[in-house]
């Protein structure tokens, strides 16, 4: 449960980051990024729906340890723009959000981001729709071990 409450305090942080940010939408208005939680819904019927733009935050991993325990949380980045120079859409989004979390690397108190923060925008990109994605470990409450009495 730990993991997906998470989930839900980075997606409350996130709204709150890009809040006044609006970016085009593939239906050629301008959109705040929807922030989703695990996967975007499926399309429904046969309506354009604004789908772009979006940060997808995804749980990748987790790992308990003796000292600690932490998750590892991708986020997906989804810009569109027909402009051959779109891509800086999505680099400015993730900047915003990089910006952001160095800022306040702890989130409901309970959270904390460690270091490193990695990302990356692939290559290969499908203009008009832009693409890039963060990789970032975070320190969620270890679980204590209960005295077993024998």
């Amino acid at each position: 449960m730990t993991p997906a409450l998470l989930i839900q305090s980075l997606c409350k942080f996130l709204e709150g980051v890009v809040e006044n940010y609006t970016l085009e939408s593939n239906i050629k208005t301008l959109k705040t990024p929807q922030i989703v939680d695990g996967f975007l819904p499926p399309k429904k019927g046969n309506q354009p729906e604004a789908e772009f733009p979006y940060i997808i935050v995804r749980l990748v991993e987790g790992e308990d340890e003796k000292e600690e325990s932490t998750t590892t949380i991708k986020m997906l980045f989804g810009t569109y723009s027909e402009d051959v120079q779109g891509f800086h859409d999505v680099l400015n989004l993730m900047e915003k959000v990089r910006q952001a979390l160095l800022k306040k690397r702890t989130i409901d108190n309970k959270f904390r981001m460690e270091l490193p923060y990695k990302w990356e925008v692939p290559e290969e990109q499908p203009h008009p729709e832009w693409f890039g994605m963060s990789i970032s470990k975070w320190i969620i409450p270890k679980v204590l071990e209960e005295n077993m009495n024998f």
